[in-house]
């Protein structure tokens, strides 16, 4: 009889492999035995882990919900095995997709433990549909992903809740209060430069309606950089939308003011997405750090 190990390592390599056929080959093991390690764990588990269909095994809820529990132990106990003959992830190349400002404040920082280990870490910056689009195709490898962007042949795992808070310098903060009492004067805030990504405000005007019950006013400033926004609303240039990890350094610092904290913030998911079945070892590497990571976002 095989034990829980030998079975969970099938599983995860069924899974990942989106077959037992294709899996198979990947242990070592017959199909039949391939079946029967499934079987026998689904009998364990009290739930059906994949449905059978035409192109291979498809994982259900409860094959998710195991895999992102299991899947970095096995991939860890393999790393113990393999490190007599080097690390596993040497020489491999991880490519990465998502938004400037997200990967370079929080995801990369996390990721470059990966560079120690010999991966060559390849970084494009680019809107969730056409990331999704590509990483369906192939490249990129890991994409950090701002929405779902629905299609079959793509997971995702949320690692993050993003908040954005209405804040400017220290003098815009005491004009919008001069001569109040609780809170800032939402038509004084609504009179200040406004410093924004982009000619479309969606954020921008759910955190001033968030925040002051009022609508944004037209940018006085662009910059498609949202580090860009957060550097000029630290200089005073005006006030500015921005998302909470990108700033919480400079609030800390009084560098920048929250003008309004409203009752209930809208907080919007930030995904990791990644090829349904993937097998490569750098992939999931960059998702195991990514995951312990997210625990302290």
């Amino acid at each position: 009889m095989a034990s829980e190990l030998e079975l969970l390592r099938s599983f995860v390599t069924v899974y990942r492999a989106g077959s037992i056929t294709r899996g198979a080959p990947r242990l070592g093991l017959t199909q039949p035995a391939v079946s029967a390690h499934v079987r026998d764990l689904e009998t364990r588990v009290g739930r059906p882990l994949f449905t059978r269909s035409p192109r291979g095994s498809v994982p259900t809820q409860a094959a998710h919900d195991l895999a992102r529990r299991v899947a970095p132990h096995i991939d860890a106990l393999a790393g113990v095995v393999d490190s007599g003959a080097g690390d596993p992830l040497e020489g491999s190349v991880l490519h990465v997709g998502g938004p400037a400002e997200f990967l370079a404040v929080k995801a990369l920082p996390v990721l470059a433990g990966l560079v120690d280990r010999g991966v060559r870490l390849r970084v494009r910056h680019d809107l969730p549909g056409p990331l999704v689009e590509d990483l369906a195709g192939g490249s990129p490898d890991v994409v950090i992903a701002t929405r779902r962007v629905d299609h079959r042949a793509i997971e995702y795992e949320t690692l993050y809740l993003e908040e954005f808070v209405l804040v400017g310098a220290p003098r815009w903060a005491a004009e919008a209060s001069r001569g109040r009492r609780g809170g800032p004067d939402p038509g004084a805030v609504a009179r200040m430069p406004l410093i924004a990504y982009s000619e479309e405000l969606p954020v921008t005007a759910r955190a001033f309606e968030e925040a002051l019950g009022a609508a944004s006013p037209e940018p006085a400033v662009l910059v498609p950089d949202l580090r860009g926004v957060a550097a000029l609303a630290c200089a005073g240039a005006g006030v500015a939308a921005l998302p909470r990890y990108l700033c919480e350094t400079a609030l800390d610092r009084g560098e920048l003011v929250e003008l309004a904290r409203p009752a209930s913030p809208t907080r919007s998911p930030i995904h990791a997405a990644w090829r349904r079945g993937e097998s490569a070892a750098t992939v999931h590497a960059a998702l195991h750090v990514l995951r312990a990571a997210a625990r302290a976002w």
